[in-house]
C-alpha cells in the first residue's frame, strides 16, 4: 500500500479526524523545534517531515521569497493567477482580525482541485515534491490520488452518496437537479470523472471528496472574494481547508501563517493548510455564513447557481 493510500485509509477510519490531525501537527512542531534551530530553509528545499504528514504545509518559508504584492483592485478582486510555486496574501479584509490567508500557486492542467487537496494534506509527499519543483512527481501523485477513489467505487456506492446528499445537505433546486441527473451516471462516467487527469472537478466529485476525507471545504472566488455557497456540507467536527477559485478556471490552495521567526536578516513563515483549531474553525464558519456567503432569501440555503457548473 502506498503512502497516499494509507493516508486515505487512516482518515476514513479515524473516529476523530480533527484530533488526529492536531496530534500530527503537534508532533511535527516538536520535531521542528528539536531539529531546525539552524538557518531557515529556502522555499526550494525539501521538508524534513515524513511523506504524507497530515498537517500539510506546516513548514518553513523564507518570507523574502513571498511576493507580498497581490494583483488585486479592492473593488474588482483578483485580476491574475497566483504565480506558480509562489505565495501571495489574500486581502486582510477576507478574515478580519487574522490570520492572513495566503494563496499558493499550483499546477494547472485539469486536476487543480485534486492538486490543492494533495498540497494541503501533503498526500504521498506532494508538498515535498512541490517544494523541490518536481512537477513530474506532483502529477504522478495527483493521478494516483484521484483515481484511488475508484478502487472502492461502485454505482451503488455512488448513488447512495447522492441519496445522502438529498437527505442531509441543504441545497437549491439547481443542485438538486444536478444530483438527480448524476443518478444516471455509468461506471465509465465515474472513471472519467475521477481518473482522467484533464477532467475538472465537479460539484459532485468535490462533495464526494469532502465526505471521504471527512473535511470541510470552503471554496472562495477571487473575483468577488465570496464563497461558492452550498458546494459542500459543513461538519463542525471535521478539520477545515480553504481553496481559492481563480478567474473561473483554476483552483489554488490557501494557507495561514501559524507563526513566524526572524533572525534579523530574514523572516521565516510557518504555514498551516489544515485548520483544526476549534476557535479558528468557528470564526471561519461565522465569516462564511455572514460575509462570504450571503443569501437573498433567508428561507433558502446559501447557494449561488453559478457554482453548479463544471469545475
Amino acid at each position: 500500500m502506498s503512502d497516499f493510500e494509507a493516508f486515505l485509509q487512516d482518515l476514513r477510519r479515524a473516529e476523530d479526524p480533527a484530533g488526529a490531525l492536531a496530534a500530527v501537527a503537534r508532533a511535527r512542531a516538536a520535531r521542528e523545534q528539536q531539529q531546525h534551530r539552524h538557518e531557515p530553509d529556502a522555499i526550494g528545499e525539501r521538508a524534513t517531515g515524513g511523506a504524507g504528514d497530515a498537517d500539510g504545509m506546516n513548514d518553513r518559508y523564507d518570507a523574502s521569497l513571498c511576493r507580498m504584492e497581490y494583483y488585486t483592485d479592492p473593488g474588482r478582486g483578483s485580476r491574475r493567477y497566483t504565480p506558480l510555486f509562489q505565495l501571495v496574501p489574500a486581502p486582510s479584509s477576507l478574515l478580519p482580525g487574522g490570520p492572513t490567508l495566503y494563496l499558493y500557486g499550483g499546477l494547472g492542467y485539469g486536476s487543480c482541485f485534486y492538486d490543492s487537496i494533495c498540497m494541503l494534506f501533503n498526500v504521498g509527499g506532494y508538498a515535498d515534491a512541490a517544494r523541490a519543483h518536481d512537477q513530474t512527481t506532483m502529477k504522478r501523485i495527483v493521478s494516483e490520488f484521484r483515481c484511488s477513489f475508484m478502487k472502492n467505487m461502485s454505482l451503488d456506492r455512488w448513488r447512495e452518496f447522492l441519496r445522502e446528499e438529498l437527505r442531509e445537505t441543504p441545497m437549491s433546486h439547481t443542485w438538486r437537479d444536478v444530483v438527480q441527473e448524476r443518478m444516471g451516471d455509468t461506471q465509465n462516467d465515474l472513471h472519467e470523472d475521477f481518473c482522467r487527469v484533464d477532467n475538472w472537478a465537479t460539484e459532485a466529485t468535490a462533495r464526494y471528496l469532502a465526505r471521504e476525507l471527512r473535511v470541510t471545504i470552503y471554496i472562495i472566488d477571487t473575483k468577488t472574494w465570496s464563497a461558492f455557497c452550498g458546494v459542500h456540507g459543513v461538519d463542525d467536527s471535521f478539520p477545515a481547508i480553504i481553496i481559492f477559485w481563480e478567474r473561473n478556471t483554476h483552483f489554488t490552495p490557501a494557507f495561514i501563517v501559524s507563526s513566524s521567526d526572524s533572525d534579523g536578516s530574514s523572516t521565516t513563515l510557518h504555514l498551516q493548510g489544515v485548520i483544526t483549531d476549534p476557535a479558528l474553525k468557528a470564526r471561519i464558519k461565522r465569516q462564511y455564513e455572514t460575509t462570504w456567503c450571503r443569501c437573498s432569501d433567508a428561507s433558502s440555503p446559501c447557494y449561488r447557481p453559478g457554482a453548479s457548473t463544471n469545475r
